[in-house]
């Protein structure tokens, strides 16, 4: 069995070791936690975003369907009323 000597100073120095690095440890666990709350909003944000939009994009299409048929009805009236002015100037 092998046996190694060591001093009070040298044990407690590992033991300073130790718990340094136990609290790097903790700090960087709280920092990861930190982050992973950090991404799960940003990921939420996103979402929030993605939805806003699909919803402006309908809304956009919408408007242009309604642009296209008013339009429509103006050339249609238009149409119309020359006719109707042609008529009237024929006779």
């Amino acid at each position: 069995m092998l046996t190694t000597s060591v001093t009070k100073e040298e044990f407690n120095a590992m033991v300073d070791t130790i718990e340094r690095q136990i609290n790097v440890i903790k700090s960087q666990a709280s920092d990861i936690e930190s982050l992973q709350e950090w991404l799960r909003l940003q990921h939420d944000r996103i979402d929030q975003l993605d939805n806003q939009c699909d919803f402006l994009l309908k809304q956009t299409q919408r408007s242009y369907r309604h642009i296209f048929w008013y339009a429509l009805a103006i050339i249609f009236s238009n149409i119309a009323l020359f006719i109707m002015l042609v008529t009237m100037i024929m006779r």
